[in-house]
């Protein structure tokens, strides 16, 4: 899952196969390194370290019944084309997408083609809310992808860079407050989540979007 992804130490790739083919294409054609530096692997290490020793083993979080239950997370499905308001925060992230191309085969500066976007109508999406730490909700969109796979859809201006920085500023927070992490291991497994999933979407990315209680392994495939 994605959690666990970020959490293990190595390269970006680990976190990028969980987003959009658009997002995947770009990022693989960014330029910048794709390992996540002594920083990021540092940062990771100590947090499996006070992990241990606080849960008696590194972090594994895939209880995913037991982690991510209707409590934490609820999710909105629908359809491009046929749910407005679920669609327009679901494209939120994707305003830098080019669509003017005519050919569907023709790739843009990103290295897209049309149907890498995944935008057209009928295109299953859905919104998943997490009830993020101290309280605060954040909100995932989703894109369906073939053959059966969930997948999230980030902002179109989170580089390889950001995407580093954003995970090492998540982490540091999560490692500075050690000493107040849940008892309850499931609970501290949420909140490392949260500030994942903070990351990866990068601030403003909160789209409120009414959700009703369904299935939340969408977050962990």
């Amino acid at each position: 899952m994605v959690t666990n992804e970020a959490l293990t130490k190595g390269d970006l790739n680990h976190l990028i196969g969980h987003f959009v083919d658009a997002d995947r294409n770009r990022l693989k054609n960014d330029s910048d390194k794709d390992d996540y530096g002594d920083k990021l692997d540092g940062r990771i290490e100590q947090i499996n370290q006070t992990w241990k020793a606080k849960f008696g083993h590194e972090f594994d979080a895939k209880k995913i019944d037991d982690v991510f239950s209707d409590q934490f997370a609820t999710i909105r499905q629908g359809q491009i084309g046929n749910d407005p308001q679920l669609a327009a925060a679901v494209i939120h992230n994707s305003n830098q997408a080019d669509r003017t191309n005519v050919d569907k085969h023709e790739k843009d500066a990103n290295g897209n083609t049309k149907g890498d976007q995944n935008l057209e109508s009928g295109r299953s999406i859905a919104v998943v809310t997490i009830a993020g730490d101290k309280g605060a909700n954040i909100t995932v969109p989703l894109i369906h992808e073939l053959p059966d796979s969930w997948k999230i859809n980030v902002p179109d201006n989170m580089s390889k860079m950001q995407l580093r920085q954003n995970l090492l500023d998540q982490l540091t927070a999560v490692g500075d407050m050690s000493a107040q992490w849940p008892a309850d291991e499931n609970q501290a497994y949420r909140a490392v989540a949260s500030h994942v999933l903070l990351a990866i979407l990068g601030p403003g990315s909160d789209i409120p979007v009414s959700p009703v209680n369904g299935p939340t392994d969408m977050i962990a495939k």
